[in-house]
């Protein structure tokens, strides 16, 4: 067994942000389960690739703890709630949480405190938030782990299951599958009940040629209860990723620095933050809280205009600035409340827009292109939707090349407050360079500081930038503010490196 480390919060969360690699032990030395560092990779059906198979059964070993002090300090530096109840025995759902996120499967942004008392009957949206349906698979089984048949449908590495309880069982629990053999044999890193108390250690769930054997059997053997308890007799549930390159990100150093930079920065800051960095057409660069839905202040304007470009487009209109100047409503033009929409950022005028192509119109509009979170009222988006809308302005069929270049053309229209937030990254940048963006701001509650944007750099590269601070009752303004300009700074740096290297 691998001897339990003592972290500070913090440096779990900075470990855990590091590299599989730099977590190891040290090279060349025979890990008890894995073998030599240098291995040949864990085997078996995942959707997860070799290296994420070898990642997550390395960094499952760190959380093994065989005595109950040592078990016991692995769920105070998970730090996943206060008090008394911060215990081994209470924190399955918070060990699956932090043994993807060590394994880089995961992001940092998600709280082990949400999968506390996890109950996916009752409350789906820590789960729907983590594990969405875009990439994660959700399976729901009612025969009981103890007779359900792992070799025709087994479980994969990465998998996260849910097992329920029935009358009579003891307890509900949650595990990640941290490999699989070559034998087709299934293993957890996960929280146990001994006679003495609870500890961590690594065990076979099942082995499909010895039906009975493995974790899952016992758990379901009622002439156990008093050794182990009974769960899973109600059935079991998975979340599986659809394909692990989806939680891959660029592997570069400027790629590495910028998400180590953020993490740090997110981590530390006051309020909630919802962010998404992209390379327009290219990888994912960043994450924080992606899949959260958030209130998006005034970059809500954005597919608002999209969806009028959208009716002016049913329209078969010719000429667009003609029609756009000669038509409106509630006395002004198409054109003069596109433009206090999107530059001059007016409420009257968006409202007008709203009012004039119907609530439902809208939504059912934003629907169509796939935008599930985005609605209008009440305000509603997440990072990764906020981000899809900007990219979906250099391509895609929403509305046409007329349409965008329009709508581009009034978000880069310059006001004097286009000097701040992303307009930091300015003098950074060639002169040729194109910020084309929407802030947010509400001073109240809940009190949000917010830029979207599109970066075109003359290189052909275009980047998409989504991060949105939200204070509630734990920041103020001021502080949201700084922590967004801070995370502009890091963007800057890396898009320097870009423009150095190109």
């Amino acid at each position: 067994m691998v001897k339990s480390q003592t972290f500070s919060r913090r440096d779990f969360l900075r470990l855990a942000s590091l590299s599989a690699f730099s977590l190891a032990i040290p090279r060349g030395q025979l890990h008890p389960l894995i073998g030599d560092l240098c291995p040949p990779w864990p085997v078996g059906r995942s959707r997860l690739s070799p290296a994420q198979r070898w990642r997550l059964a390395s960094a499952s070993q760190d959380f093994i703890a065989p005595g109950l002090v040592p078990a016991r300090q692995v769920a105070l530096d998970i730090d996943f709630i206060e008090g008394r109840n911060e215990d081994a025995s209470t924190m399955c759902g918070p060990l699956a949480i932090a043994i993807l996120q060590r394994a880089g499967l995961l992001g940092l942004w998600a709280k082990p405190h949400d999968f506390w008392l996890l109950n996916p009957r009752t409350a789906l949206q820590p789960l729907e938030e983590t594990f969405p349906t875009q990439l994660f698979d959700w399976l729901q089984f009612e025969e009981p782990i103890s007779t359900f048949d792992f070799k025709a449908m087994p479980l994969e590495a990465g998998d996260l299951v849910y097992l329920h309880a029935a009358p009579g069982d003891t307890f509900e629990h949650v595990l990640v599958v941290t490999r699989m053999d070559s034998a087709g044999r299934a293993y957890t890193v996960s929280n146990f009940f001994i006679s003495e108390g609870t500890i961590i250690e690594e065990r076979l769930l099942y082995d499909p040629t010895q039906p009975g054997i493995g974790q899952l059997a016992d758990w379901g053997n009622r002439r156990l209860r008093n050794q182990m308890g009974n769960t899973g007799t109600s059935g079991f549930r998975i979340w599986r990723v659809k394909d692990g390159g989806s939680l891959e990100f660029p592997g570069d150093a400027a790629s590495r620095q910028l998400r180590s930079n953020l993490d740090n920065l997110l981590l530390a800051a006051p309020g909630d933050w919802y962010a998404s960095i992209k390379q327009a057409g290219g990888p994912l660069l960043y994450q924080f809280n992606p899949y959260a839905t958030f209130h998006p202040a005034s970059t809500i304007k954005v597919p608002v205009a999209l969806g009028f470009y959208d009716w002016l487009e049913a329209q078969e209109v010719t000429d667009w600035p003609v029609f756009l100047a000669e038509h409106g409503v509630k006395g002004r033009s198409y054109a003069q409340l596109l433009e206090a929409t999107l530059v001059d950022s007016e409420e009257d005028a968006t409202q007008v827009l709203v009012d004039f192509l119907g609530r439902a119109w809208l939504e059912e509009t934003w629907l169509g292109w796939g935008l599930e979170d985005t609605k209008v009222d009440p305000r509603r988006s997440s990072a990764t939707e906020l981000s899809t809308i900007f990219e979906s302005m250099l391509g895609g069929g929403w509305v046409s090349l007329d349409a965008r270049n329009h709508l581009l053309g009034l978000l880069a229209a310059y006001t004097p407050n286009d000097d701040f937030r992303l307009g930091l990254l300015k003098p950074r940048l060639p002169a040729a360079a194109q910020i084309y963006n929407k802030r947010g701001s509400l001073v109240d509650w809940p009190r949000v500081v917010a830029d979207s944007g599109l970066i075109e750099l003359p290189s052909g590269e275009s980047y998409v930038f989504t991060l949105h601070g939200l204070g509630k009752d734990m920041a103020s303004y001021e502080e949201l503010e700084t922590t967004l300009d801070q995370a502009i700074e890091y963007f800057g740096d890396f898009l320097s490196l870009r423009v150095s290297t190109s």
